[in-house]
């Protein structure tokens, strides 16, 4: 006899195995908060605990459940580190990482897990994720529709970008994580890498314009004071970007990190919002080019203005200087003197004999009757 409608059901309902549950946090009071949560749950059965990363591994081997709940910051293993092991040995089992750190949602997402969710979610949003990612909310949903899951999303452009790190051989997975880990959230991951800078400047230019589709260009030639600076220095440092064209209607700024979104939409509020062209520049050349725009101006020596060599300034010595001889120049001769001289010569070749007597009273009578006016001699 054939089974009704609910009879179906029913049975369906009745037949249908519990998904078994590992619970991995290093955190009691976590730990038995989840299982509080999906105890009463029909749907689920939780095998195990784990309070720490590698404990996880051998009891995720040993036990071989359907789902994980898996925390990342744990002693021993980190939870991605976990993730990648089960990925290889255990490509069955469902990981849902349960954390508070958000960062990590697209490197989760790209060793396999199917889902991410975030601690200080309500728990009937940590509920539905949980039973979305064990395939149980096809039928919930129909009862209540509700938004498409994290699990359900497409991998974002900053998993993509780990991914292209990795398939380009710049960086590895350790290096990834690691960075993920000291990174501030609101930090792209590409300026992380770029500040880190552990990623060759031209390769990692290259990979960010082709990943970003905004051109690669060069700033060897000089930028332009009056444009570079309008923007400010600090922001310029701080965003790693320089202005190297600026017409009223248009800009071009040229950034080490074209992904950083929040920098290229500062960048053109603080310039009125006109239309804003975003090219790829190396870091080395961003930092040059601030350099050159903000390097102050060179003072034109004086001597150098007027035609003559430029007297270089003597640096005072720290020795005592050694006195040397007092040089008096020598007087210059004075008029007078030679009036005198010229007349004892015009006397000599008169024939006149004087005694000494005669000669001192000549001399004193010449300098008597001797008249000087404006160059000319004249004797009386």
């Amino acid at each position: 006899m054939p089974r009704t409608g609910a009879e179906t059901t029913l049975y369906a309902m009745a037949t249908r195995l519990a998904t078994r549950v590992l619970i991995v946090d290093d955190h009691l009071a976590v730990r038995e908060g989840l299982r509080s949560l999906i105890d009463p749950d029909p749907d689920f059965d939780v095998i195990g605990e784990a309070g720490n990363g590698n404990e996880a591994a051998e009891k995720a081997l040993e036990l071989q459940p359907d789902l994980i709940l898996l925390d990342n910051s744990m002693p021993g293993l980190t939870g991605l580190e976990v993730a990648r092991i089960l990925r290889t040995n255990l490509p069955a089992t469902k990981i849902v990482f349960l954390t508070l750190d958000p960062g990590i949602r697209d490197l989760a997402l790209a060793t396999g897990a199917v889902a991410h969710v975030s601690k200080d979610q309500s728990p009937q949003e940590i509920l539905r994720v949980i039973r979305t990612a064990a395939g149980l909310g096809e039928q919930r949903a129909k009862e209540q529709p509700t938004q498409p899951t994290q699990a359900a999303q497409p991998t974002s452009g900053r998993s993509r970008l780990a991914e292209l790190f990795i398939a380009e051989k710049l960086l590895t997975v350790p290096q990834i994580e690691h960075l993920e880990r000291g990174r501030d959230q609101r930090q792209p991951l590409s300026s992380a890498v770029l500040r880190s800078g552990i990623v060759p400047e031209q390769r990692l230019a290259t990979v960010l314009a082709r990943f970003s589709e905004r051109r690669l260009v060069s700033l060897a030639s000089a930028v332009s004071p009056e444009v570079a600076k309008q923007l400010p220095r600090r922001f310029c440092e701080l965003r790693a970007c320089v202005l190297i064209a600026l017409t009223p209607t248009d800009a071009t700024l040229a950034v080490a990190d074209p992904l950083d979104v929040a920098a290229i939409a500062e960048a053109k509020d603080i310039l009125g919002g006109i239309a804003l062209e975003v090219v790829t520049a190396t870091l080395s050349d961003v930092r040059e080019a601030l350099k050159r725009a903000y390097a102050p101006a060179v003072l034109t020596p004086l001597a150098a203005l007027s035609g003559g060599p430029a007297q270089p300034q003597r640096r005072k010595s720290l020795r005592r200087a050694v006195p040397r001889p007092l040089r008096l120049p020598r007087p210059a001769p004075r008029p007078l003197a030679l009036a005198a001289a010229l007349l004892l010569m015009v006397a000599s070749a008169a024939g006149l004999v004087l005694t000494s007597q005669q000669q001192r009273s000549a001399a004193v009578q010449a300098r008597a009757n001797l008249t000087i006016f404006k160059g000319s001699v004249e004797v009386r």
